[in-house]
């Protein structure tokens, strides 16, 4: 059994044109993929705020414009990337269904 079919929930993983983005106090980061409970978003050098056991909140903007205020608390950092376990409501349901619905619409489209 691969890491993926073991996963709880559902992760969507963005190519570079659809990433969302995530918005914490004035900086945003690309978002590299996410679920109703964890996300990962790209970052350019490594920043002091996001080490390991660090509290973050932000809004995630979406591509088609809908939004989910999150937060979590760091559980990988480096250079590149840092994962967030969200806590609280996390990003609702509907809205990763609705991004997934998008996503295989406009994928299947283009392969017509």
């Amino acid at each position: 059994m691969s890491s993926d079919e073991r996963r709880e929930f559902y992760r969507i993983v963005y190519q570079r044109l659809d990433q969302p983005t995530f918005r914490v106090a004035e900086q945003s980061f690309r978002v590299r993929d996410c679920s109703e409970r964890g996300v990962r978003f790209l970052v350019e050098e490594p920043a002091a705020a996001f080490t390991a056991g660090a509290a973050v909140q932000g809004v995630i903007r979406f591509r088609q414009g809908d939004t989910a205020a999150v937060e979590g608390v760091v559980v990988r950092a480096n250079s590149e990337m840092v994962a967030l376990r969200l806590e609280g409501a996390g990003i609702p349901f509907a809205l990763i269904l609705s991004e997934q619905r998008r996503l295989y619409a406009r994928d299947w489209a283009l392969s017509r």
